[in-house]
């Protein structure tokens, strides 16, 4: 403040000393070329120097402004893109954070200063996309493809999950089935691909495409196999329940599914189920034995003992031959009185039923046993059975 004060006062003092030697003397100053000459006071010219070097100054300045891109003229829009950068980087960390809702927020107010305005619009419309406002990622989008022109992979890419979003399955298949021609290894593609076929049930086409999922890794080894598992079930369903397709070509399907597949237990009791519905019941009781030979499975042994077979009396013979070395297991005492039913051996079942219980009581087995002393006319015995079948459930169900 002193100092600023000190230039004032100087300035005033030469100012002032100036003006009263102005008044004192003027001066002279003679300009001569040729037949020319210019006369004026000294003051004068000097005023005129004065303005003559502020003016070459200014000049200067000006100059060096145009020359140097970021300072003067530029630094405005320096600022400005700076801005923008700083809010596109804020924006995409909110989107990389889930904060859908900021990041769309801050991209779209940065677009119209960012120096990648396409990369605002595309991830703001998937943060909106992610929030499930539809109607904000198509306006987004519709920016985005103003800005690109209209040919741009990535979004379209955007548009086709959009319309899988919205359950648009036919024009997200059409969309991408083209992008697929130009980039047949694109992982985010060959997802989306599975996506809309199952949302259209195409298992079939969905089923082509498992091999490139997995040659070009597009999901983690886990997904993938549930997807496969999902395919090859959906198929072989879709193969019984569609009424033309005979057993000959369910068993050509089966024999199409890849061998590490055929080893699934859900596929394969999806099979089972579908060869029972064509009245392959001989098949399913193949199947069934050559499981159970390699591994044991409760649930496949109740399976057995529910098949009905074209042999009881082999049938029979097959499952008391798995008593030595599974003798406590209640499911197959169980199956074993119901083929003896079969067999019309009621002593045998009666046995069975009541050994399966005496190491689980269980409703299905007490209801068995009803039936069985029902059939051969012992009412008592039948109502309880059926009683303690009744209480059984009962129980179970305040568990």
């Amino acid at each position: 403040m002193r100092r600023l004060l000190l230039i004032v006062a100087l300035v005033l003092l030469v100012g002032g000393l100036i003006a009263w030697q102005m008044q004192y003397d003027s001066g002279y100053v003679l300009i001569s070329y040729g037949n020319y000459s210019i006369d004026m006071s000294i003051w004068t010219a000097l005023l005129i120097l004065l303005l003559a070097s502020l003016l070459w100054r200014a000049v200067g300045a000006t100059w060096r402004l145009i020359r140097a891109p970021g300072q003067g003229l530029h630094l405005h829009w320096f600022n400005r893109a700076e801005r923008g950068r700083k809010q596109t980087a804020k924006g995409l960390l909110q989107f990389i954070e889930g904060r859908w809702a900021q990041s769309i927020r801050t991209l779209k107010k940065s677009a119209g200063r960012s120096e990648l305005p396409l990369v605002n619009c595309l991830t703001a419309a998937f943060a909106a996309l992610e929030l499930g406002d539809f109607e904000a990622a198509r306006k987004l989008l519709q920016r985005a493809e103003q800005i690109s022109g209209g040919d741009m992979f990535a979004a379209d890419l955007l548009r086709a999950r959009l319309l899988i979003a919205e359950r648009h399955y036919e024009e997200a298949l059409a969309l991408l089935t083209r992008l697929h021609e130009a980039q047949p290894s694109h992982v985010q593609l060959l997802r989306m691909l599975v996506e809309a076929y199952q949302g259209l049930h195409d298992w079939g086409n969905a089923e082509k495409l498992l091999a490139d999922c997995r040659r070009y890794r597009a999901l983690p080894e886990e997904q993938l196999a549930m997807l496969e598992i999902r395919v090859y079930s959906e198929l072989l369903k879709e193969q019984v329940s569609n009424g033309q397709a005979g057993p000959e070509m369910l068993v050509s399907l089966w024999q199409e599914i890849p061998s590490h597949m055929r080893r699934s237990r859900q596929i394969m009791e999806v099979y089972l189920d579908s060869l029972q519905r064509v009245g392959e019941f001989s098949r399913a009781e193949q199947l069934l034995k050559k499981i159970l030979k390699n591994e044991w499975d409760d649930k496949l042994v109740r399976r057995f003992g529910l098949l009905g077979s074209e042999d009881p009396a082999t049938q029979l013979k097959v499952a008391e031959g798995w008593l030595s070395g599974h003798a406590n297991s209640a499911e197959l005492q169980l199956a074993l009185g119901r083929i003896c039913q079969r067999n019309k051996f009621w002593g045998k079942a009666r046995d069975y039923f009541e050994s399966s219980l005496a190491l689980e009581p269980r409703a299905e087995t007490y209801v068995e046993l009803a039936r069985l002393n029902a059939q051969l006319g012992d009412q008592e015995k039948s109502f309880h059975y059926y009683k303690k079948g009744l209480s059984q459930e009962k129980s179970l169900g305040q568990l």
